[in-house]
């Protein structure tokens, strides 16, 4: 028989099933990496026994996961070894760029407050926008006075 009359045997991968098999490899590694990482940390929260970072770090998660309105009112988690719950309130704070926020967070039974920066587009009103193209408009509209006048 001859070789083109036989079904044709694949010996070898082709060139985009290697890259595409190296790019699910460098993306599990990079998520097994971050998960082993993270898991370090917490553990070396906890071993250390300072609960004051763990709950920071409690409240920086649960800022990058709830809504706006709800920052202001009241928010109660429990720590490992802890006995009392920890209570916490942000207050909301806009700053002069689009979508970045100054979340001012007290934390019950503390005197100090803690800033947070959170870059949340979803949070974005309609308002803020209009607000941050008007004083767009009139800084421009001041530059270009001011080189008028030179």
């Amino acid at each position: 028989m001859s070789k083109s009359s036989t079904a044709c045997h694949r010996s070898a991968f082709t060139l985009i099933e290697v890259v595409i098999a190296l790019a699910l490899f460098a993306v599990s590694v990079l998520m097994l990496s971050q998960s082993f990482v993270n898991g370090l940390i917490c553990k070396h929260a906890l071993v250390q026994g300072d609960s004051k970072c763990l709950a920071l770090d409690t409240i920086r998660y649960a800022l990058s996961k709830i809504k706006r309105g709800q920052i202001s009112s009241n928010h109660t988690f429990h720590l490992p070894d802890c006995t009392d719950p920890i209570q916490w309130q942000g207050n909301v704070q806009l700053t002069p760029y689009l979508g970045l926020y100054n979340i001012e967070v007290g934390i019950q039974n503390e005197d100090c407050k803690y800033d947070f920066w959170v870059r949340r587009k979803d949070w974005i009103t309609q308002s803020e926008r209009l607000q941050l193209r008007k004083s767009h408009e009139k800084r421009f509209d001041e530059n270009e006075e001011e080189l008028q006048g030179n």
